[in-house]
């Protein structure tokens, strides 16, 4: 699965798909960077990054002020220069956690997206493979199967043939 999708979709497949293959491919960034649910998802993505980007950036203006006003104030009494110091350790663990939960939240948030966009394309795939007589479509950027048609699958004679083997 991709991570997210790219900024800059890639290029359109130069080649059409061969009519009567019983094989195809398809490109999940492609697909995420040139549909509507991508774009939906990326523009999804994009919000949320930059309303936390806006709050980080609030919370690091308020450090660098208290750090001026430290820089600006070499002549403070020690009980005023200690609270200046904790108001800074504190903005600056806050920063922290708020960037470390940003994270979190991100990384969910992706995860959910892309859940969602794998149980939307997925029957799309499987669709679209059937009108065309398909019956093996492969990630073309990631070698795996995405969808088979079903009775493919050779395991119940892989096991038998197996276990006649190991009599």
């Amino acid at each position: 699965k991709p991570a997210t999708p790219p900024a800059t979709p890639p290029a359109p497949p130069i080649v059409p798909f061969i009519a009567g293959s019983k094989t195809a491919t398809v490109n999940f960034q492609y697909i995420a960077a040139e549909s509507r649910l991508g774009k939906d998802m990326t523009s999804r993505m994009n919000t949320f990054k930059d309303g936390k980007g806006a709050l980080l950036q609030k919370q690091n203006e308020a450090l660098k002020a208290l750090q001026d006003k430290q820089k600006a104030s070499p002549v403070m009494n020690d009980a005023a220069a200690a609270d200046l110091q904790r108001q800074i350790d504190h903005q600056t663990a806050q920063i922290q956690l708020d960037t470390q939960d940003a994270n979190k939240q991100a990384d969910d948030l992706n995860t959910e997206l892309m859940n969602e966009f794998y149980s939307k394309v997925l029957p799309v795939i499987e669709t679209v493979a059937k009108d065309l007589g398909v019956e093996v479509v492969v990630d073309g950027g990631n070698p795996a199967v995405v969808w088979v048609k079903p009775g493919l699958d050779i395991s119940v004679d892989v096991v038998k043939k197996l276990n006649e083997l190991g009599k």
